[in-house]
């Protein structure tokens, strides 16, 4: 099995999102200036789109080798949790509130798992009895 080329599949993900058209920068056909005004800054955009292309090209990539698993630590946002699991992503966690947070988020207990230390015996126990699926 050939090694992904990182830079190349990072190039491809951010050009399936923006582009230059004139002065404007464009997320995902939509002039960031637009969002600016509409939204005020700073401000984060996410395409939903977007997301599941890399998700979907990742996954693809690592078919019979690896499995995609979204750390909630790395961002909390639910609709994004919500995405990634829609598509089949399983999530990692590292408390109590991310298991509840990736169980919001319609992730399957069983293809979540909790990894670092520091956890309270209360913790794990919330998330044994949840039906966690690896610590």
């Amino acid at each position: 099995m050939s090694t992904p080329d990182a830079a190349g599949f990072a190039a491809a993900c951010a050009s399936a999102a923006f582009a230059v058209d004139g002065p404007d920068l464009m997320v995902s056909g939509v002039p960031a200036r637009a969002l600016a005004e509409e939204y005020g800054t700073p401000l984060y955009v996410y395409d939903a789109g977007a997301i599941r292309r890399a998700y979907r090209a990742l996954a693809g990539a690592l078919e019979g080798f690896a499995k995609v698993v979204y750390s909630i630590k790395a961002n909390p946002n639910p609709a994004i949790a919500a995405i990634l699991v829609g598509e089949g992503a399983g999530v990692e966690v590292a408390s109590a509130g991310e298991f509840r947070l990736a169980l919001r988020a319609g992730a399957d207990p069983a293809r979540i798992l909790a990894a670092g230390p520091g956890k309270t015996r209360a913790e794990l126990g919330e998330m044994v009895a949840g039906g966690i699926g690896e610590i």
